[in-house]
C-alpha cells in the first residue's frame, strides 16, 4: 500500500522521526521502549508518533496490554513509484508552499 508521497517525505524529513522508523523497522517495539531509547519526553515521542501515523507509516499490534510499533514496510516499498507517478504525472492539485527558511537560502549575499 502507498500513501501519500509528499506526507511521508515531510514525516521522514524530521531527523528524530527517521530515526523512530530505523529503529521499529528494525526491531518492534513500544512508545514508551523508543521514548527512553532516544531519551525524549513521553508527549514528545507522541507527536512525533502522530506525524508517522498520519503518514500510514506505522502498524501497531496488541501484546498483551502493550502496543507494539512496526514500520509498514509496504508503504516505503511503493514510496519512489507513487513519488514519480506523483511528480511526472497529472499536474499537481495542490498549491506550492515555500517555506520562509528555503526562501532565505536561496537568496545570495550580496558583497
Amino acid at each position: 500500500s502507498s500513501g501519500d508521497p509528499a506526507l511521508i517525505f515531510r514525516a521522514l524529513g524530521d531527523a528524530t522521526r527517521y530515526t523512530i522508523a530505523g529503529l521499529i523497522a528494525r526491531a518492534p517495539m513500544t512508545s514508551a521502549e523508543l521514548a527512553r531509547r532516544l531519551a525524549i519526553a513521553k508527549p514528545t515521542m507522541a507527536h512525533h508518533l502522530r506525524a508517522l501515523r498520519a503518514a500510514g507509516l506505522v502498524l501497531e499490534e496488541m501484546q498483551g496490554t502493550r502496543i507494539v510499533l512496526a514500520l509498514d514496510r509496504s508503504v516505503l516499498e511503493g514510496l519512489s513509484e507513487a513519488a514519480v507517478a506523483q511528480l511526472f504525472g497529472a499536474p499537481a492539485e495542490a498549491p506550492i508552499r515555500r517555506s520562509r527558511n528555503r526562501a532565505s537560502a536561496a537568496r545570495v549575499p550580496r558583497r
